[in-house]
């Protein structure tokens, strides 16, 4: 799978554990989830396609 097939989450996150909304989103990449999880196995793909399906139906703007 190449870097363009893999989806790329934007979100909107805080400027701290107790701040306001940042004014702009943030990406998150499989390399992010990679990073976070510890290695790049069968079930990080499929968890990550998975999001990606949920979240354009759940939040479609």
């Amino acid at each position: 799978m190449t870097d363009k097939n893999l989806p790329v989450f934007k979100v909107l996150d805080t400027e701290s554990s107790h701040g306001r909304y940042s004014q702009s989103t943030k990406e998150i990449t499989f390399h992010d989830l990679v990073k976070f999880h510890g290695h790049a196995c069968d079930g990080l793909y499929r968890g990550t396609y998975a999001l990606s399906v949920a979240f354009k139906v759940l939040f479609p703007d």
